[in-house]
């Protein structure tokens, strides 16, 4: 957050050497590559970024066969969300005061693909679903005659953190945070 540090992740395939540390941090200033300790079994782990007090790390991993997402926080690394959905990217918002994180997840139906935004208190590690339906694709072309813009999926908290806005196929919702 302080722009210090760079956090990555790298891939056992692209570095065997590594396998047991797959996430570092390097300064920005030296260059100098640190590894980040985490506690979890199995690699890959990918997409960690810092939250925005420099202290959370979130990342996410797929290595028990599920998608899961962990923060690593107070140097204990806390599965919050675990499921067959797929996790779509960017991974994660932060609420303004850095206590909530939302991010998308995708399934399938025999309809079609269902998209469900959810939301985790990090203070009491519940996660809430926010919203959840079939993800229609959009209209074409536009009933309107303007171009169709696809862009990536995101989330985004409102400045005082009781509304979520999510956008998918182009579209923007906006839903109440519990």
């Amino acid at each position: 957050p302080d722009d210090r540090e760079i956090l990555y992740s790298v891939h056992p395939s692209l570095h065997p050497a590594i396998n047991l540390h797959p996430l570092h941090a390097q300064e920005r200033a030296t260059g100098v590559v640190r590894e980040v300790a985490i506690d979890v079994p199995g690699v890959p782990m990918g997409r960690p970024f810092w939250g925005p007090n420099g202290i959370a790390i979130p990342f996410t991993t797929t290595a028990s066969g599920s998608h899961e997402l962990w923060i690593r926080l107070g140097g204990v690394d806390r599965l919050m969300y675990g499921g067959t959905e797929y996790m779509d990217e960017p991974p994660l918002s932060w609420s303004s005061d850095g206590s909530r994180v939302a991010f998308l997840t995708y399934g399938y139906s025999v309809h079609g693909r269902i998209l469900t935004a959810w939301v985790i208190d990090l203070a009491t590690s519940r996660l809430f679903r926010v919203a959840h339906g079939l993800d229609l694709p959009p209209s074409r072309p536009d009933p309107a005659g303007m171009p169709i813009v696809l862009l990536g999926n995101s989330t985004a908290f409102s400045p005082d953190g009781q509304s979520l806005a999510y956008t998918t196929n182009g579209r923007i919702f906006i839903a109440p945070v519990v």
